[in-house]
C-alpha cells in the first residue's frame, strides 16, 4: 500500500479507496504461493468481511466467515486503534476496547469481543498485581 494513501490526511479518492479494498486480495495471493497455505490465504482474503454482511470483498456474513478471518478482523482493529493516523489520533487501550465491544456482534464476532476482552483485562489485572 503506497505510504501516500495510508499517511493521506483527507477523504480518499475513489480510485485510492479502490487500492485500500485491494490489499486483502493482494496479501491472500502473496501467502497462497506458500505450501499448505489454503487456510491462511482464506483467512488474508477474508478479513474484512463484516460480521453482519456489510464487509467486502463478497458480503459473507456471520458464520460464513472463516474463523481465522474473523480472529485477523478483530486483531487488525485493535492495533489500528491503538496506532496514531493521519485521520485519527490512536485511542487507548481501554477506548479501543469499548469501540470493539460496541461493534460486536455487528462488525465483529461477539464471541471472539468477549473473549478478547477477558483475555486482556485478566491479563493486565496479573500484570498489576505481579507489580505489587
Amino acid at each position: 500500500m503506497p505510504e501516500r494513501i495510508l499517511n493521506k490526511p483527507g477523504p480518499l479518492t475513489d480510485d485510492e479507496f479502490f487500492l485500500i479494498r485491494m490489499h486483502a486480495q493482494v496479501g491472500a495471493e502473496i501467502a497462497g504461493i506458500l505450501p499448505h497455505s489454503a487456510m491462511m490465504r482464506q483467512a488474508i482474503a477474508d478479513h474484512h468481511q463484516r460480521f453482519d454482511g456489510t464487509g467486502y470483498p463478497d458480503g459473507a456474513k456471520g458464520e460464513q466467515i472463516p474463523l481465522w478471518a474473523r480472529i485477523i478482523a478483530l486483531a487488525d482493529a485493535y492495533a489500528n486503534m491503538l496506532t496514531e493516523h493521519s485521520i485519527a489520533a490512536a485511542r487507548t487501550p481501554d477506548q479501543a476496547l469499548d469501540e470493539l465491544a460496541k461493534m460486536s456482534g455487528t462488525g465483529f464476532d461477539g464471541m471472539l469481543v468477549r473473549l478478547l476482552l477477558r483475555e486482556l483485562k485478566s491479563e493486565r489485572a496479573s500484570s498489576a498485581k505481579d507489580s505489587f
